[in-house]
């Protein structure tokens, strides 16, 4: 019983499980402006295109 109490007690890992939720969020919002500017910029260049 001792054992299983120092595990519940250790917050290493529960560091590392934070920090790759908040890489993941970062991560989604990195991908959604990306697709979002990407259809943007693909479209102002498709105009572009068919002006010249």
């Amino acid at each position: 019983m001792a054992k299983v109490w120092v595990f519940v007690q250790q917050e290493g890992g529960a560091t590392a499980i934070e920090y790759g939720i908040i890489a993941s969020m970062i991560f989604v919002v990195i991908l959604g402006a990306v697709t979002l500017f990407g259809v943007r910029v693909t479209s102002m260049w498709t105009v572009v295109a068919t002006h010249v």
